[in-house]
């Protein structure tokens, strides 16, 4: 029931991400499309505006939200469990978990913008 907001691997509850005000600003830029990357951009309004996005887009902005911007997986899971029209618990919180490295099958990659 806590997949959404605790790590599986429970080591990584201490992984340091950026936080306060810096995290505020960077977790909106993402989140509305105003990073200055425009795949990340173009990804993020585009699931804004229809509720939808590929599964390779979902992993770009994954990893740039947790390797780039250094917010945590938790926000990013919210977000997209808020605006996705295919939302599933489950299955978003495991993709999430992976991007931020504590999940079962945690992604060993970044992929770049």
């Amino acid at each position: 029931p806590e997949m959404r907001t605790r790590c599986i691997r429970e080591h990584y509850e201490n992984l340091e991400w950026v936080g306060d005000e810096e995290e505020k600003r960077r977790f909106q830029a993402w989140k509305w499309g105003q990073t200055g990357y425009p795949i990340v951009d173009a990804a993020m309004r585009e699931l804004y505006k229809t509720g939808w996005m590929t599964q390779s887009l979902r992993m770009v902005v994954a990893s740039f939200l947790v390797e780039y911007l250094r917010v945590n997986w938790t926000k990013g899971c919210e977000w997209f469990h808020y605006t996705l029209a295919d939302a599933d618990s489950a299955i978003n919180a495991m993709m999430w978990q992976n991007a931020g490295k504590s999940g079962i099958d945690q992604w060993n990659f970044i992929l770049s913008p």
